[in-house]
C-alpha cells in the first residue's frame, strides 16, 4: 500500500511540474517575449500547400475567427536559442539560491528545480525543433520526404546523443560532489573565490540541462512528427484538389 501511494505521489509531483512549467514557459515566451504564436491561433500557413492543407484539412477556424484570432508567426531559431541561452543564464543563478533552501526544505528545493529545468527544456526543445526545420527547408526545399526524414532524422539525434552529453558535462563539473565537495572548498577556501563561484554556476546549468533533457527530447519528437503529418498531408490534399 505504501509502495502505491509513493507511487501516486510521485505521479502527481510530476503532473505539477509538467504543467507549471508549461504554463511559465507559455507566459514568457508567447505572451511577454512573443516568440512563439498563441495557443488556439487560427494558422495561415507559410506556402500556398500548407493554407490549402489548413482550409480543406483541419477546417478549425471559420473566416471570422481566423481575421480575430490570427497565427503570429514564429521567431527565428537564432532568437529562441538566444533567449534559451538567457534564461539558463537566470535559472543558474536561481538555482544557487535553492542550496540555501535544500538545507531547510529539500523537498521544495528538489520540486523547484524540476521546475525550472522542465522549464528550460521546454525552450531547448523548441529553439532545436525551428533549427532543424528551418535547416531541413534550406536543404530539401519542397522536398516532403527529404523534409520528413531530416525532422525525423533530428529527433533521434537529440534523443540518442543529449544524454551522453550531459553526463560528461556532470562528470566534467564534478557535480553530485555532495557534502564532501562544498567541505573540500571551504577547507582549500576556493567556495567564496572566483574558481568556487565558476564550478558552482557550471553545476547548476548541467543540473538544469539534465533536468530538461527528457523534456527537449520530447518536444523535439512532437514537433518532427507534427511536421511530417504536414508534410504528408500536403501532397495527399493537393491531388485531392486536382
Amino acid at each position: 500500500m505504501r509502495l502505491a501511494e509513493r507511487a501516486l505521489r510521485a505521479w502527481h509531483l510530476d503532473l505539477f511540474t509538467y504543467v507549471l512549467s508549461k504554463v511559465w514557459f507559455d507566459l514568457l515566451f508567447v505572451y511577454v517575449l512573443r516568440l512563439l504564436p498563441r495557443p488556439y491561433c487560427c494558422p495561415v500557413g507559410e506556402s500556398p500547400r500548407q493554407r490549402l492543407f489548413f482550409s480543406l484539412v483541419l477546417k478549425q477556424c471559420s473566416a471570422a475567427e481566423s481575421t480575430a484570432t490570427p497565427c503570429r508567426e514564429s521567431a527565428s531559431a537564432a532568437a529562441l536559442l538566444a533567449a534559451a541561452a538567457a534564461l539558463l543564464a537566470a535559472l543558474g543563478l536561481i538555482d544557487q539560491g535553492m542550496q540555501s533552501l535544500a538545507m531547510r526544505n529539500a523537498s521544495a528545493a528538489r520540486l523547484v528545480q524540476s521546475v525550472a529545468g522542465m522549464f528550460l527544456g521546454w525552450a531547448l526543445g523548441h529553439a532545436y525543433a525551428h533549427a532543424i526545420s528551418e535547416g531541413g527547408g534550406a536543404v530539401c526545399g519542397d522536398g516532403w520526404t527529404c523534409s520528413i526524414f531530416a525532422d525525423l532524422a533530428s529527433a533521434v539525434l537529440v534523443t540518442v546523443s543529449a544524454a551522453p552529453l550531459v553526463a560528461a558535462l556532470l562528470r566534467l563539473a564534478s557535480c553530485g560532489g555532495g557534502a564532501n565537495a562544498t567541505a573540500a572548498e571551504e577547507s582549500s577556501g576556493e567556495r567564496d573565490g572566483a574558481g568556487g563561484v565558476l564550478r558552482r554556476c557550471v553545476c547548476s546549468c548541467a543540473r538544469l540541462l539534465a533536468g530538461g533533457l527528457s523534456t527537449m527530447t520530447m518536444v523535439a519528437w512532437v514537433e518532427a512528427l507534427k511536421s511530417s503529418i504536414m508534410e504528408t498531408g500536403q501532397p495527399v490534399v493537393q491531388l485531392g484538389a486536382l
